[in-house]
């Protein structure tokens, strides 16, 4: 029984490695007030240098109702009434109290620090901006990623968030 162990923990292993990256981003509003929420996903083009179409046109955000996303399934989350603004690539939507909006997946996050502000590379989530009864924060460029806190996940890539509380 001994030799079957270790097999079997291989093939767990490889199994877990070979699993594509999907790494989700979260806004989590644990406050008791709605707040809106603007955040721009961008082609790694220009606008003016586009050649396909706004990627949040395929991303739309997907809303969790919960704060809770430790024990998050994406059969949980549904699709999200907001404004879309395709000119800018920019999404607008309102969250709800004590709920959660996944706005992306397999972003730069606080974890990445061998790419923030690297040379070559640029942040497709690159505008985030929450507005609320307590003030704005707004954030740009490699600030987003800087501020968007990453959880590792054991059996899962983690997440990254952007919590208000």
């Amino acid at each position: 029984m001994s030799s079957t162990r270790p097999s079997f923990l291989l093939v767990c292993a490889l199994l877990l490695c070979g699993c594509p990256r999907y790494q989700p981003v979260f806004v989590i509003n644990h406050r008791d007030e709605p707040v809106q929420v603007v955040f721009r996903n961008e082609t790694v083009y220009p606008p003016e240098q586009r050649t396909v179409q706004c990627q949040l046109k395929e991303q739309k955000p997907r809303v969790y109702r919960d704060t809770d996303v430790e024990e998050f399934e994406w059969s949980d989350a549904v699709e999200f009434a907001s404004e879309y603004d395709e000119s800018r690539c920019e999404i607008r939507l309102t969250l709800a109290p004590k709920s959660s909006a996944i706005i992306g997946a397999n972003e730069f996050c606080s974890g990445a620090t061998e790419y923030i502000g690297r040379e070559g590379f640029r942040p497709r989530l690159n505008y985030l901006r929450v507005e609320s009864a307590g003030g704005v924060v707004e954030l740009s460029g490699w600030e987003v990623a800087r501020n968007l806190v990453e959880r590792r996940g054991v059996f899962s890539h983690g997440d990254c968030r952007f919590e208000l509380r």
